[in-house]
């Protein structure tokens, strides 16, 4: 057998995979693993600083948030990019459905209940 990789492969996933790879089935491919990372999410900075490059990317100087709302959007997200989207979404809508031109930590609360975008 050559020693050569002739193959690199990338596995990505929730944390859910790193335990199926620790299975016993799966142990000849989790010993060939040469790299493992897990993301623990954003700092608290960082999360401000993704939400107004995502604001910036969509034409947008300045993010229409309260500066106080920027720690109840890390402390609910932990600062995981996919929750601070949905988040974000979600609070958009709720503030454009209440004629909000900024968003609140309050609009992010009410958000945050899958309830309150309800359509009566």
């Amino acid at each position: 057998m050559d020693s050569k990789n002739l193959c690199i492969v990338i596995f990505c996933g929730q944390p859910k995979l790193v335990l199926q790879l620790d299975r016993q089935p799966h142990e000849a491919l989790h010993q060939r693993i040469a790299i493992n990372y897990t993301f623990s999410g954003l700092s608290r900075t960082e999360t401000q600083k993704y939400i107004l490059s995502r604001f910036k990317a969509s034409g947008r100087r300045e993010p229409p948030i309260e500066e106080s709302a920027y720690e109840l959007i890390y402390t609910t997200t932990g600062g995981i990019p996919r929750k601070i989207n949905k988040l974000m979404t979600m609070a958009l809508l709720l503030g454009f459905k209440e004629k909000q031109s900024i968003l609140t930590p309050d609009i992010f609360l009410k958000s945050n209940d899958e309830d309150t975008l309800k359509i009566p």
